[in-house]
């Protein structure tokens, strides 16, 4: 038996996998498997941000780049 460390695009995400000729399928199916979830995670993560942001539209925890001083240029940006 071999492990492996497989590693993403972006090297954000590293397996642990032990492998052998017979067991390829089953690996990238785990692989596959494991990128769904933090994709899963990640688009859950972005749709509460937005909600937030555009429930919360003058809150101090944003950024000044989505925040305006004038009420007319955040209600734009909202939309």
């Amino acid at each position: 038996m071999v492990y492996k460390v497989l590693q993403h695009r972006n090297n954000a995400m590293r397996l642990n996998i032990s492998t052998t000729k017979a067991s390829y399928s089953s690996v990238k199916l785990h692989v596959e498997k494991k990128m769904g979830k933090q994709l899963m995670r990640l688009m859950l993560l972005h749709c509460a941000q937005t909600i937030i942001t555009r429930s919360c539209p003058y809150s101090s925890r944003f950024s000044s780049l989505t925040q305006s001083t004038e009420p007319a240029q955040n209600e734009a940006l909202l939309q």
